[in-house]
């Protein structure tokens, strides 16, 4: 029954599903993933453009290189690529998913400055930036290591948090299902004991029932995005195998395509590979279900709450006792402390730490006031908010840390204002 109640949710939160049709064939593809790297990378340095990093949108060849925010397009009219984005480089969408949904660019996730996000982001066609889309509800906090868009859902499996001090990386046993029409997630628990510790960037998947996951040739996920069916592979093969691997110029390298239930992988010099998707399946992959263990986070909590409340009662009533007699002289402490920060105007700040611990993290040197709206988690809010709460913040950073950001100006009359972050 538990089961039949998540096939229903997904069922219904999946109508309106629209078929894509390809404009571009996957020799077409091949070749211009090799004329991107030729055009881009003397201009911008090494995109690598690959299976990872395109879209086709329309008659338009779209390219998104990974840790960046750019948006190149090509078409067959014009002949070359086009940069259309007014981004500057923030590297911190490394491993991100991009896909299409109802003709726009949605990039979920990705890696920088030492962590992982799950921030869902759109491509505005308006302002030619990426803009943060605000979700209700229980949204991801790491960075989807199993993620693609079905119908008018956003599927994430698995979540990789990064330890900012270690780098080590955690998988969470949790899957989020996003409504994109009504901009709603909802959280569950996956109830199994299967290790997933293999991730790698999704590729491109407009064309295939399947969504592939992976880097350089090594396969590792497949999933049926129809039946929700997820293919692990252990010990495959490359698909690059006995082709030159990717080096300095990936001119030189191999690029797979992905196209109904066939892998074509185009080597630099040879003739096109076929793989047959499930042929690699049955011979290298183990499988599972997706959904077959989905549990409801809440109902997790539920069930387990009636169990724990005993024991959070008698910790509750002991540490209790204990904390009474112990705290009262640091309670004091503390509410004289919060009183001196409410008179100097940030007890706002104290109460949203996550929005300038990431500053903390910034090498020393100039960035924009984007940049460092960015930082602060605050780019998405109006003009004046952002104003008041990035100068609420650099205050009390200075204070906590003085001389550790200051404003510096190119000159008197300058309309740009630049921030310098200093080692201290």
């Amino acid at each position: 029954m538990r089961t039949l109640r998540i096939l229903l949710f997904i069922l219904l939160i999946s109508m309106g599903s629209k078929s894509v049709s390809a404009s571009f064939t996957p020799s077409e593809i091949a070749q211009l993933l090799c004329q991107a790297n030729g055009e881009l990378n003397g201009d911008y340095g090494n995109l690598v453009p690959d299976e990872v990093t395109y879209l086709v949108l329309g008659d338009s060849f779209i390219i998104v290189p990974q840790g960046r925010h750019h948006v190149f397009t090509y078409t067959k009219e014009r002949g070359t690529f086009l940069r259309i984005d007014r981004s500057i480089f923030h590297g911190h969408n490394f491993g991100r998913k991009i896909f299409v949904y109802r003709d726009e660019i949605y990039s979920i996730g990705g890696y920088g400055f030492w962590q992982t996000h799950g921030k869902l982001m759109r491509f505005s066609w308006n302002t030619r930036e990426w803009e943060l889309v605000m979700l209700k509800g229980e949204v991801p906090t790491g960075m989807p290591a199993i993620s693609f868009i079905k119908g008018d859902s956003l599927y994430v499996f698995h979540t990789v948090e990064k330890h900012p001090e270690t780098g080590a990386d955690s998988v969470s046993r949790l899957a989020y299902i996003i409504d994109m029409p009504r901009k709603t997630s909802t959280r569950f628990v996956i109830a199994d004991n299967r290790h997933f510790e293999c991730y790698g960037p999704a590729w491109n998947d407009q064309f295939s029932k399947y969504t592939l996951f992976g880097g350089s040739g090594e396969l590792m996920h497949i999933v049926d995005k129809e039946k929700f069916i997820i293919y692990s592979s252990h010990a495959g093969p490359s698909l690059f195998k006995g082709y030159p691997a990717m080096r300095q110029n990936a001119l030189d390298s191999n690029f797979a395509i992905l196209e109904g239930d066939i892998i074509w992988v185009y080597p630099k010099n040879s003739p096109p590979v076929k793989y047959s998707i499930m042929e690699f399946a049955d011979l290298y992959c183990t499988s599972g279900s997706l959904i077959e263990n989905l549990v409801p986070y809440r109902g997790i909590e539920d069930k387990n709450s009636s169990k724990q409340s005993i024991i959070y009662i008698i910790l509750g009533f002991a540490l209790g006792v204990v904390l009474i007699i112990w705290g009262t002289g640091k309670a004091i402490e503390k509410w004289t402390r919060l009183r001196e920060i409410r008179w100097a105007g940030a007890y706002d700040l104290l109460k949203h730490e996550p929005y300038y611990a990431e500053v903390r993290t910034l090498s020393p040197g100039i960035y924009s006031e984007k940049e460092i709206d960015l930082a602060f988690r605050i780019r998405h809010m109006p003009k004046a908010v952002r104003n008041l709460k990035r100068s609420t913040f650099i205050q009390e950073l200075n204070r906590m840390q003085p001389g550790f950001i200051e404003i510096v100006k190119s000159s008197p009359l300058a309309r740009n204002i630049y921030y310098e972050i200093k080692k201290l």
